[in-house]
């Protein structure tokens, strides 16, 4: 094994414990004042690309003068790379938080009838959970039925009414409604 790949495998040691050590290391390139794309990864994608594209170089032809050559090409070409990646996750679009408002126009099922004038309880899933909320109703809905939330009155409360999937489907041909 030549120097060079000795260096590739320090540095992909230093990349892995920039990856895992990110939020405490990452402070330490704002303190020094270094641009955005300059960060402990990029650093260590760069000398890991010298010492892998010069040990791979200087292991075919023997000669160190091209290898130092084609291992700057490398390092700079790794170097770009994750700089792209890194900026390019840092940019990453993410979806907005989830609110209890956003449970208006939800379907879910009855699991405890609801009366007019008696509250019961619906499971609406949100986000991939399913939330069990106090519901109201102008209208009695037994257990079992499927129901569509109409307002959210607060985080844990709302008012329902029935599904009303007959009204949704549209009508065969040829049959009669």
């Amino acid at each position: 094994m030549n120097g060079f790949f000795v260096v590739a495998l320090v540095a992909l040691g230093v990349l892995f414990v920039a990856l895992v050590l990110d939020d405490v290391l990452d402070g330490l390139t704002d303190a020094l004042g270094g641009p955005d794309w300059l960060s402990l990864p990029v650093l260590a994608a760069v000398v890991a690309g010298f010492g892998l594209v010069a040990g791979a170089v200087e292991g075919t032809t023997g000669s160190t003068l091209p290898a130092l050559l084609a291992g700057g090409a490398g390092g700079v070409g790794t170097g770009w790379l994750t700089a792209r990646f890194v900026a390019a996750a840092v940019r990453m679009p993410t979806d907005p938080p989830i609110r209890h408002t956003d449970l208006a126009g939800r379907a879910g099922r009855v699991v405890t009838a609801v009366a007019p004038r008696q509250p019961g309880e619906v499971l609406v899933a949100l986000g991939g959970v399913r939330h069990k909320l106090r519901a109201t109703a102008g209208e009695t809905i037994a257990v079992g039925e499927e129901i569509v939330v109409v307002e959210v009155t607060s985080p844990t409360t709302v008012v329902v009414t029935p599904l009303g999937l007959d009204e949704l489907t549209p009508p065969s041909p040829g049959r009669d409604h």
